[in-house]
């Protein structure tokens, strides 16, 4: 290979990681932009968000590199003091509150999604709710600390169940309008 294509080669991978940092930046804004969708229950500590949605829908479209890039900028930018955590959580204590778990969820479930694939709805759609069920278990498991494992699965997890089945028949939809798309590529 003559000198001139690898350098052309190398610029253009150096191009496409940096068009893909850019765009994983550009979507951990859009699951911030989710922060004001968000109210809570009186009797439990976890809001009912869209946020989680948001960030399983951008782990989805981006697969798993970017996706988990994605969601760890948005943890970043939370860490950071950035009021972007539906919780309201903010500083380094979004990583020791009780939503800690779920947020540590959001990660852990991007990269599991990654490695699955949605060609339908149905399967997009489980896809979804793999990633929506690893959340749960990343966020009860460490609500458990705080309340005990009855009382997190209680209050942590069963008041949310019908409200996040019909967020993912929503977001399944959407994804698969969005995946074909060429900003996603």
């Amino acid at each position: 290979m003559i000198k001139s294509e690898l350098i052309v080669k190398k610029r253009g991978a150096f191009l496409a990681a940096v068009k893909g940092v850019v765009l994983a930046f550009c979507a951990s804004l859009v699951i911030a932009a989710a922060k004001p969708l968000t109210f809570y229950l009186p009797f439990t500590l976890i809001p009912v968000a869209v946020q989680p949605h948001v960030a399983l829908l951008v782990a989805f479209l981006l697969g798993r590199t970017k996706g988990a890039l994605a969601v760890a900028f948005f943890l970043i930018q939370g860490m950071m003091g950035l009021p972007v955590i539906a919780s309201g959580a903010i500083g380094i204590a979004a990583l020791y509150g009780p939503t800690a778990g779920y947020l540590l969820g959001y990660f852990i479930a991007a990269l599991v999604m990654g490695s699955l694939k949605g060609e339908t709805y149905l399967k997009t759609f489980n896809v979804l709710l793999v990633g929506n069920l690893t959340i749960y278990l990343f966020g009860a498991i460490w609500l458990s600390g705080f309340i005990g494992a009855q009382k997190a699965v209680m209050l942590g997890v069963l008041p949310f169940l019908f409200m996040d089945y019909i967020k993912l028949l929503v977001i399944a939809k959407f994804a698969r309008s969005a995946r074909g798309h060429s900003i996603l590529e």
